[in-house]
């Protein structure tokens, strides 16, 4: 990864082939034992476009995928076909000779789950493309086609223009299915070696609402016991906070804790056939947040983490009392407040939600801190601020990991059979949120 880095450098431009490098291996990985192979038909187009220029269609993908083909429907001009990302930079290119009408192009091009494409051509002629009506959006559980674009209307239209067929190939497709969170639609899909794809099932761990009137929903995603051997409802896999602000605003929150890869989608609605906003967390993606604005207008954020606290953080609290987990593992956090609140520090409250061995030996125990009700007006038994996962390895490894949920700096501490203090402490903040700390029996 380092190497990887060194060579393609620092840019924003750079990290963004890497980061298309990267995934076009690790799709080639992933999805070689269970890649299926959908299509995407569209309407039909039986109109000719005059006299307008960059029209197609806006779609994102909802896993990641590779777009294998499509048919390029125009009056038979040569023409160039572009594949551009949200902020409209040049992906990809199709040069068409012409004297095709009803052109399939076969390429190569990998897609990324949760952004979207603008597929395009430039209709150099000003009359080359072809349109039709068409409802959207439409999906297919690889991508969903969001609507028509062309330079005239640059921010969406109800016309389909020019692509169809568009066939995708990626892991096979678990049905959108979504839990009910107050009336979101939520639905985490692990990705496994034994089964393929599988769908997670939901624990609530439970609500509260603010003195100000904001509701929180907490709770986590684990493997069905019935489908992996390692699944279990005290083996969470990718803990969630639902935060329904006062404002109109609602925030998920996703973070993933251990399996190699995992999907999430978010609908608006629970009853949706299809998400609104889709992602891949992973090792490196810990931490995705799907957001709907109070119009209903939804965005995504994401973060890399490393697992190591950042540096450069002026936190200089006492370390915390602490509580004891199991086999002589103690830990802590410290909750740094607000200047409205009064500032200072606070001690975060244990609350242990569980603890599970698993077939082979391992234990797990999971947990989070909260702020107290008595030091802090938004302190609350079902409000988390760090969730906790620490995970007893049948080799002797110990890994304790730290997920900063909401409040800006958290202090964590936590120490392996020493009565003498804290062996290792951290920080995490709003744009470094993993921590994990690893001690060795």
């Amino acid at each position: 990864m380092g190497m990887l880095s060194a060579i393609f450098g620092e840019t924003k431009m750079h990290r963004f082939t890497y980061k298309r490098f990267f995934l076009i291996a690790l799709m080639i990985f992933a999805n070689a034992a269970n890649a299926v192979q959908l299509t995407l038909t569209g309407p039909a187009l039986p109109n000719d476009i005059q006299g307008h220029r960059q029209l197609g269609i806006v779609f994102s993908a909802i896993q990641d995928v590779t777009l294998k083909s499509f048919i390029f429907n125009n009056q038979g001009s040569a023409d160039v076909i572009t594949l551009k990302d949200e902020n409209g930079n040049t992906l990809e290119t199709y040069n068409y000779a012409g004297g095709d009408p009803v052109h399939q192009v076969n390429i190569n091009w990998p897609l990324l789950a949760g952004q979207k494409y603008f597929l395009s051509a430039q209709n150099q002629s000003q009359s080359n493309g072809k349109w039709g009506t068409g409802s959207f959006p439409v999906s297919n559980g690889h991508i969903k086609v969001e609507y028509g674009k062309s330079q005239a209307a640059p921010n969406g239209t109800l016309i389909w223009f020019s692509f169809t067929n568009l066939v995708t190939e990626g892991p096979d497709v678990v049905e959108f299915d979504p839990e009910n969170i107050d009336g979101l639609g939520l639905q985490a899909v692990i990705e496994t070696v034994e089964k393929g794809n599988i769908k997670a099932l939901w624990f609530k761990g439970g609500e509260a609402t603010t003195d100000r009137g904001d509701k929180v929903i907490w709770g986590y995603f684990y493997a069905n016991p019935a489908d992996v051997n390692w699944g279990s409802v005290n083996n969470p896999e990718l803990y969630v906070k639902v935060w329904f602000d006062v404002s109109g605003r609602i925030d998920v929150n996703y973070f993933h804790v251990s399996v190699p890869r995992i999907q999430v989608h978010t609908s608006l609605k629970s009853t949706s056939t299809s998400p609104d906003l889709s992602g891949i967390t992973n090792l490196t993606k810990r931490y995705i947040r799907h957001t709907f604005d109070s119009n209903g207008v939804g965005f995504a954020e994401e973060n890399d983490e490393d697992g190591v606290s950042p540096t450069n953080v002026d936190f200089s609290s006492p370390d915390p009392v602490g509580y004891s987990v199991i086999n002589g593992l103690d830990i802590g956090a410290m909750i740094k407040r607000h200047i409205n609140d009064g500032g200072g520090y606070i001690e975060g409250e244990w609350q242990q939600g569980g603890a599970s061995p698993t077939a082979r030996g391992d234990e797990v125990v999971w947990g989070y801190f909260n702020a107290s009700p008595q030091d802090v007006a938004w302190g609350n038994v079902n409000n988390p601020e760090v969730f906790v996962k620490i995970w007893f390895d049948v080799s002797g490894r110990i890994d304790v990991n730290f997920f900063h949920v909401s409040v800006p700096e958290i202090g964590i501490y936590s120490s392996f059979q020493n009565s003498n203090g804290f062996d290792q402490r951290g920080v995490t903040i709003l744009q470094d949120r993993y921590t994990r700390h690893e001690f060795h029996r």
